[in-house]
């Protein structure tokens, strides 16, 4: 299921809990079962009150988690007929539906129940995860600069081509 870290961080106890909570304070806006996972981040994130030992790196890791259901569950991108000849410096090219830009503050990649963080870090920890033509989801961890060109292009209303973009990010 959803959420494995988060649950054995928590214990089976403050989990059912949460899940308790959940059912009982949250409206949910969809009857979908497969968008619960997501309505549970809502609730966690927006309207669940945190008890004094949980720690505060629950909602990251618990979007780090839930990102590889809802990329499994996105639909497919359509093709970019205008990126044919491959040419990303001249185009603008643009991130496929179905590869999601994401930065936490805590390094949610590396906590489980034998390591948990006391402290966010110090600059954020930027992330490229995407759905392979393969449909296997894939986390790649990005430095300031990759982060900032994915953010560049992958601004639907800011078109600019791969060079534009490069030329940005030097200046």
């Amino acid at each position: 299921g959803y959420f494995p870290i988060v649950k054995s961080i928590v214990g089976e106890a403050a989990w059912d809990q949460l899940v308790r909570g959940f059912y009982r304070d949250h409206a949910s806006q969809t009857p979908l079962f497969t968008e619960l996972a997501s309505e549970f981040l809502d609730y966690l994130a927006n309207e669940h009150e945190p008890a004094p030992a949980e720690p505060e790196f629950i909602v990251e890791l618990a979007h780090y988690e839930w990102v590889e259901g809802a990329l499994q569950l996105a639909p497919d991108p359509e093709p970019d007929a205008r990126l044919n000849d491959g040419d990303l410096l001249a185009q603008a090219p643009q991130l496929s539906s179905v590869a999601w830009l994401l930065s936490y503050n805590w390094p949610v990649h590396e906590i489980s129940a034998a390591q948990q963080p006391t402290e966010p870090l110090a600059e954020p920890a930027h992330f490229l995860i995407y759905r392979s033509t393969e449909n296997k989801i894939v986390f790649n961890r990005l430095n300031q600069v990759s982060a900032r060109l994915l953010q560049l292009i992958g601004e639907p209303h800011n078109r600019v081509t791969g060079q534009a973009a490069l030329e940005q990010i030097a200046s």
